[in-house]
């Protein structure tokens, strides 16, 4: 049975697992928030549940715990960031601090980011811009889940995709989404709770507990969206390809896995006032929302809807902790 901990009560949990490994007290504060921002949203599979997974990473020393990074910034709205092997969602709050800052002087910005591990939920980072009055966009590469079309050996990411906007009094777009049917952590979760996997999502059924290559969204034109995201990251930073990574959940601890991201920030005001932007993606929500429904008792939602109702009521209840998550923070 699950236990509802305010956030508050597991930030100070989270701060004081991290604490052993010297981290600084940004990249504490970096992890904090990346870890309860998603599973406040109702991302659990990318939220608190990830800690046991990072913890190892730094115990066995995959994930540097006091990173040098190094900036390369060789035109004025453009850089890669050398991550030196940190936790992914240090590197990746870094890159995407960077990118805002000069997007606030230059309009756009880009930062590649090298040399990393795996970066949480996407839409922290474009949330992240969101504060800050910009549109974010993040992408990752990630180990080989999904099969290529017509393909059935894992040779592709399921490769995050994000892209945040601010819309009126409080209104956010917020699409967050993998090349997978289904994220690779969701299966392996329902598989450990012994709860049914839908195997039309997988070119191979379950099988003594291991996962089966992934299907990708969208047949052919899907694949093209998760070969977009590793040419914007591990080909553009010269690292690894999706299938010569290591994965996640498995040994070697002690090895970096040298995941890549990318990340733009979108300066509003270098195009159209702020608020006649976010003014008219309202409007553009509304239309939507109000158009007419199949099902007279289903809402209509847009990207991000059901991710800000869970906030909504987290924020209020706490965060549900299965008791392995609980046992870990507090036992």
């Amino acid at each position: 049975m699950h236990k509802t901990v305010d956030v508050e009560l597991i930030n100070t949990a989270l701060a004081k697992r991290l604490q052993p490994f010297d981290l600084s007290a940004q990249s504490i504060a970096d992890v904090q928030y990346g870890l309860t921002e998603a599973s406040l949203r109702g991302i659990d599979t990318h939220g608190v549940r990830l800690l046991d997974c990072y913890l190892k990473e730094l115990a066995g020393g995959r994930a540097n715990p006091i990173p040098e990074f190094k900036l390369h910034q060789r035109m004025p709205s453009a850089a890669t960031l050398d991550a030196d092997g940190s936790l992914g969602i240090v590197a990746g709050m870094h890159a995407m601090r960077c990118a805002v800052d000069t997007a606030k002087t230059q309009g756009i910005a880009a930062v590649a980011v090298k040399n990393s591990n795996h970066y949480g939920a996407a839409s922290i980072y474009t949330l992240y811009a969101v504060k800050q009055g910009m549109i974010g966009l993040t992408f990752s590469n990630t180990d080989a889940l999904i099969a290529p079309f017509n393909g059935i050996e894992a040779m592709l990411g399921t490769n995050p995709i994000s892209m945040a906007a601010p819309g009126a009094n409080g209104d956010i777009f917020c699409l967050d989404m993998a090349c997978s049917q289904v994220a690779y952590s969701k299966v392996k979760y329902l598989m450990a709770q012994g709860e049914p996997v839908d195997e039309t999502c997988m070119h191979t059924s379950p099988n003594d507990g291991q996962v089966g290559a992934l299907k990708g969204v969208g047949g052919y034109k899907g694949m093209g969206l998760t070969l977009m995201v590793q040419i914007l990251t591990a080909i553009l930073t010269g690292s690894l390809m999706d299938h010569q990574m290591s994965h996640l959940y498995e040994e070697p601890y002690d090895q970096p896995r040298q995941v890549s991201h990318f990340m733009i920030a979108i300066n509003i005001a270098a195009f159209i006032s702020p608020d006649a932007f976010e003014s008219s993606l309202s409007a553009l929500f509304k239309s939507i929302r109000d158009s007419t429904r199949a099902d007279p008792d289903v809402s209509i939602l847009v990207p991000g809807d059901l991710e800000q109702q869970q906030y909504r009521q987290r924020t209020t209840e706490g965060i549900p902790l299965s008791p392995a998550e609980y046992q870990l923070l507090f036992e």
